[in-house]
């Protein structure tokens, strides 16, 4: 396997980063016991900023052939107390994900008799913090998991889990009233509103479906599915050309997606926060990373 000089680069910014991010949130939670925000981003942008950046550091794994490979494994770790720190729901859904990505990933590049120490110390990692910080904080974040088994077993939904509920099912209706070019991007909250006026919301201009694949069928029909579907994508697309084995590529292309695609279920992520910018710039490093090996 080759070892490409960008996917070291960029695994040790996003550690920093994500150590930095996670640092600013226990500060905030504990000077003003409320849910950590970072610099002016609030618990839900951060709450997703901070678990992107830190299990896309786990590339970090794959650039080094020495014991110092093993610090990337804080990426994840940091990112995950970052988001319960947050209290972000949204974001806590895609850990679950992002972890069963993470492992089998983490078990083929590791030797057979370190993978139960290490799946130990993370997972014992994530717990302590869980419980340090649920002493000091609500961890709303865990209660995402409660909404969801809510809606399994009797098909209902509470507090925001019912508008959101009623703004999907207007969604769906808008979409059958414009199945292929929708409404266009600026009518999302007109055309919600039609299905579903008890939402009642002073400017319709500002009204969006908290949920990416509700937002694109509104505005743009079934063209706005396509076009979700190859942003979706794009990361695993950058990678099919190249012949060569690379690990750290791959992993990053499916966490980038697959974190899009979750983070897109319970808000308006592409073009409105900056996890879209993140999302960018990840898929630019996926291209360099697959130039390195072939150069």
């Amino acid at each position: 396997m080759l070892v490409p000089r960008s996917s070291c680069f960029f695994a040790t910014a996003a550690l920093s980063a994500v150590l930095v991010g996670c640092s600013i949130g226990f500060a905030q939670t504990l000077i003003t016991d409320k849910a950590a925000t970072g610099l002016g981003m609030g618990q839900n942008v951060y709450g997703r900023l901070m678990l992107a950046v830190g299990f896309s550091a786990f590339a970090g794994y794959f650039a080094s052939n020495s014991r110092v490979k093993y610090i990337f494994l804080l990426g994840p770790v940091l990112g995950t107390i970052g988001t319960l720190l947050s209290t972000s729901r949204g974001a806590m859904l895609a850990v679950p994900a992002l972890i069963l990505i993470l492992f089998p990933f983490m078990f083929f590049y590791t030797q057979r008799a370190t993978r139960l120490m290490i799946l130990g110390a993370v997972t014992g990692a994530v717990l302590l913090s869980t419980l340090i910080v649920s002493n000091s904080l609500e961890v709303r974040a865990l209660t995402a998991f409660a909404v969801l088994l809510e809606l399994i077993s009797d098909g209902s939904f509470t507090l925001h889990g019912g508008q959101r509920w009623h703004m999907l099912i207007a969604a769906s209706e808008a979409f059958i009233d414009s199945p292929l070019f929708g409404h266009g991007w600026a009518n999302i909250g007109k055309a919600l509103l039609v299905y579903a006026p008890d939402l009642s919301y002073e400017n319709p201009r500002l009204l969006y479906a908290h949920n990416d694949i509700a937002n694109h069928i509104v505005a743009f029909g079934a063209l706005g599915v396509l076009v979700l579907g190859s942003i979706y994508v794009a990361p695993i697309l950058a990678i099919i050309e190249t012949t060569q084995r690379n690990a750290a590529a791959l992993y990053l292309g499916l966490i980038s997606s697959v974190s899009l695609v979750i983070f897109g279920l319970t808000d308006s992520i592409i073009g409105f926060d900056v996890t879209t910018v993140y999302y960018c710039f990840v898929l630019v490093i996926i291209r360099s990373i697959v130039l390195d090996n072939a150069s």
